[in-house]
């Protein structure tokens, strides 16, 4: 049969309907929207009478014009997409009372299934809705049809037509992706392999959808108002009696973004809260059950950690994590006591002092030294913040161990002598918690990964002699600022370090003490076959007198493809001798794929000492 689409659905019963719970905040605002309207229709011959009843493919699209274009949304219900089931058993109240089962056999195209559609026996022109659908088990539970279905009976949750009448629910099928905030929308409908009919139907709505004006799509609230005689929104809300708020924002478990976001591009306040003068409650106060920040403000110069307020009430000026009631880094100039200068050297200055005759103690934190930069402690490995050579160490030319970005690193250098110069130094050479305390910090920063993101791409590794996107070939070894970024990583207090990876090895002040010129299993890291070799992090099968945090990074499938580094494990004595395995991280300018933040070397004894082995120091 030939359908002309010129008379093919009867004008006297079209109706667009569009359900309202999804365009407009109901009695329960956390309500689920179904993004779905009802379609009905006619389906005629060219001679005017109905065609036969059964399955007919039917497309609807979605335009912003009423003619031309490209659909902005499309919904195939298809004999090619939907599904059709011969092949059935039927099983009165098989799922519950009141809810048949019904039990099919290929399951081609079963995944357009879904609960609350409608769907049709096509033997006995009868229809039910579908209460849950069980792919895994090849069969759906429907709610009583108006008879009895019969086993063999075909079902199909295509558009069924009978007696020349359909309906359906267009977006039950396809995810609606419109959020319907335009002005004007379109609903073109295509036959079978007709072309699609004309004109195209214009989608309304019901008059008390007007009331929702203001919201668009999806409970997105878009008010646009150039007004310069009122506010933009307000709301008034005098209750007889209750404790229920103005206005209550929740943002949901998922997602990182704020509940609230407020941005002034005028010249008057970003928020001003007043209370009145016949108020008695806080004028504001802030629950956080979390363990981020209360409060921080950022001010306009681009300083990130001006003032912050952390979870346990500790106030911070100039720092993100006070670990006082009120810690200062910078000065404090107050009328009654003149000013403060904070200690810029190594350590902290306690002061008390009697501010209007109430004493207190003022805990004032050190900035690092020339050089140095402050790391975040972590938890995991024991470390409060501390200061570290944001350089590997470079000799002033009296034997003194400096942090600068001039001369070329400090090599030449056995671990011992590393320990010395740094405590020589004011402070001591950095250990392997310190050390994997700033890896694990840069591993978690998407500006070190050279996709952008966390775990994208690979880790930058720097100078370690190959040319690849987080690694190059430069000089043996390098110096200075002017060079290659790959050897620049950045921490999460914005502090950046040069040569973590790459460059030049660096000692730590850890060893792996072996019984014998061979270490075993219970002491030295090893796969699972035990030998001197360079090892993925992901092929560690014993960690010996270490641990999976005292290694590796904290993604376990992260692997020198990630430009994490990899391990050399040592059955043998440590070079040139001995039984004391010294630590050695990092890699150098000719390590290639080995090298990286969280290499580890644990083939070299404390008194070896290279033209490629340095070293770094933290206060």
């Amino acid at each position: 049969m030939t359908l002309k689409k010129a008379n093919r659905i009867s004008k006297l019963f079209i109706l667009i309907f569009l359900v309202l719970g999804g365009f407009f905040v109901t009695q329960n605002s956390q309500a689920s929207i179904r993004k779905e309207f009802n379609y009905q229709g006619r389906l005629t011959a060219p001679n005017g009478a109905n065609v036969a009843d059964g399955a007919y493919d039917v497309v609807f699209k979605v335009y912003t014009q009423a003619g031309g274009g490209t659909a902005a949304w499309t919904e195939s219900w298809t004999a090619a997409t939907l599904f059709s089931e011969a092949t059935t058993t039927m099983t009165n109240d098989g799922c519950a009372t009141g809810v048949d089962k019904i039990a099919y056999t290929t399951g081609t195209n079963e995944s357009s299934l879904k609960a609350g559609q409608t769907i049709w026996n096509a033997t006995t022109k009868q229809s039910a809705v579908i209460q849950s659908v069980v792919p895994a088990s090849n069969y759906i539970c429907i709610y009583d049809p108006q008879t009895a279905w019969t086993t063999g009976d075909t079902v199909t949750n295509r558009i069924y037509v009978k007696n020349g009448l359909f309906s359906a629910m267009v977006g039950s099928v396809t995810d609606q992706t419109l959020n319907f905030s335009g002005d004007t929308y379109y609903l073109g409908v295509t036959i079978g392999t007709d072309s699609e009919m004309i004109p195209r139907k214009k989608i309304g709505s019901v008059p008390q959808a007007w009331n929702a004006n203001n919201l668009a799509g999806d409970g997105f609230i878009d008010i646009d108002n150039t007004s310069t005689a009122q506010d933009a929104a307000n709301i008034y809300y005098n209750p007889a009696s209750g404790a229920y708020s103005v206005l209550s924002l929740t943002h949901g478990a998922n997602g990182t973004g704020s509940a609230l976001s407020v941005t002034q591009s005028g010249t008057g306040e970003i928020v001003s809260f007043t209370n009145t003068v016949s108020a008695t409650a806080t004028a504001v106060t802030i629950n956080n059950l979390g363990s981020g920040n209360s409060l921080v403000i950022n001010d306009e110069a681009g300083d990130t950690t001006p003032f912050v307020i952390d979870a346990n009430g500790n106030v911070g000026i100039g720092t993100t994590t006070p670990v006082s009631a009120l810690e200062v880094r910078g000065t404090i100039e107050n009328g009654l006591v003149g000013w403060w200068p904070m200690d810029e050297g190594n350590g902290s200055t306690v002061a008390d002092r009697s501010i209007g005759g109430h004493n207190g103690t003022v805990t004032i934190s050190s900035v690092c030294p020339t050089g140095y930069i402050l790391v975040p402690g972590d938890a995991t490995y024991g470390t409060s913040d501390f200061c570290v050579m944001q350089y590997e160490a470079k000799n002033d030319g009296s034997s003194n161990a400096i942090s600068q970005a001039n001369t070329t690193p400090w090599v030449s250098i056995t671990q011992t002598a590393a320990i010395t110069e740094c405590s020589d130094s004011g402070g001591h050479l950095i250990t392997n918690n310190e050390w994997m305390t700033i890896a694990r910090n840069v591993e978690a920063q998407p500006a070190n990964w050279t996709g952008g993101a966390v775990g994208s791409e690979m880790l930058k590794r720097g100078n370690v002699g190959i040319p690849d996107d987080g690694s190059y070939d430069g000089s043996d070894p390098e110096f200075g600022t002017g060079r290659d970024t790959k050897a620049q990583l950045v921490l999460s207090n914005g502090e950046t370090i040069w040569d973590l990876s790459g460059n030049v090895w660096e000692w730590t002040n850890d060893v792996i003490s072996c019984a014998g010129a061979a270490c075993t299993v219970a002491e030295m890291p090893f796969d699972s076959t035990p030998a001197s070799e360079w090892i993925e992090f992901t092929a560690i099968n014993t960690y010996g007198q270490l641990s999976y945090d005292k290694i590796r990074p904290s993604n376990s499938a992260w692997n020198s493809n990630y430009g994490s580094g990899r391990l050399y494990t040592d059955a043998d004595a440590a070079s040139p001798s001995g039984n004391v395995h010294a630590f050695v991280r990092g890699g150098y300018w000719g390590s290639g794929a080995d090298a990286g933040a969280f290499t580890l070397n644990l083939s070299n004894a404390a008194g070896n000492s290279s033209t490629y082995v340095g070293f770094r120091c933290v206060r």
